[in-house]
């Protein structure tokens, strides 16, 4: 219905104006094609302009998305974790947890440099060679890291049961890793195309990948509380 409201306003009706006050019908069909051809341009510019502003509003990841990660919770918590540890269980799953964040910050540092392209995609346009080898970098770093995460082995600890609880963890940082990957090949199909179908897959993966963390710190600390109170 908008579409043909827009034809009658911008085409048929300044054309039936045109051929009506016009007597030399060769003179009005050339105003005719030249006012067509101006009037699709505009057209064009302003759809063009309108799904940029759209994906740039979509993708402001900074305020909608920070990439999860338990670097922040390690580094702020580490030090005084280490000083309540009460036995080797609990050093042991301090390291575990040491070494979760190193092989972390492999793909992470390179997901969050790429963060800065979505405040103001219309600009990062114009460099698209650039960007896209950013986004295939992060990409790559995701899939080591998720190889690194598959293949790590999990600290032995005095029960089988806490065992398990850590095998669990590194499956939550696997898989985050696997939906950040996800997220990484759907922005280079979103810089290929430049179209917004991408972008609701790329903040749909991202956010799952977020869960992910979050479960890994759950099982993490609800099991330093289920050994600290045996």
């Amino acid at each position: 219905m908008r579409w043909i409201l827009v034809f009658i306003l911008l085409y048929l009706i300044p054309l039936t104006v045109l051929f009506k006050n016009y007597k030399n019908f060769k003179r009005a069909c050339i105003y005719g094609s030249i006012y067509i051809v101006l009037a699709t341009t505009i057209v064009i510019s302003n759809i063009y302009l309108s799904g940029i502003k759209i994906i740039e509003e979509t993708l402001d990841y900074e305020n909608d998305l920070v990439l999860e990660t338990y670097l922040d919770y390690y580094e702020s918590n580490y030090e005084t974790e280490v000083k309540s540890s009460k036995n080797l269980d609990l050093q042991k799953i301090d390291e575990f947890k040491k070494d979760i964040y190193s092989i972390e910050r492999v793909a992470l540092i390179p997901m969050r440099d790429c963060l800065p392209y979505t405040n103001n995609l219309q600009k990062s346009l114009s460099n698209l060679t650039s960007i896209k080898s950013d986004v295939v970098y992060a990409m790559e770093m995701c899939k080591d890291v998720v190889k690194v995460y598959d293949e790590m082995e999990v600290p032995r600890l005095s029960k089988e049961e806490y065992i398990k609880v850590l095998d669990t963890a590194r499956l939550n940082f696997k898989r985050a890793y696997e939906l950040r990957t996800l997220a990484m090949e759907n922005s280079i199909m979103l810089i290929d195309t430049k179209n917004p179908i991408y972008i609701n897959k790329i903040n749909q993966y991202l956010k799952l990948s977020d869960k992910e963390i979050h479960s890994f710190k759950e099982n993490i600390e609800n099991l330093k509380l289920n050994i600290d109170k045996k």
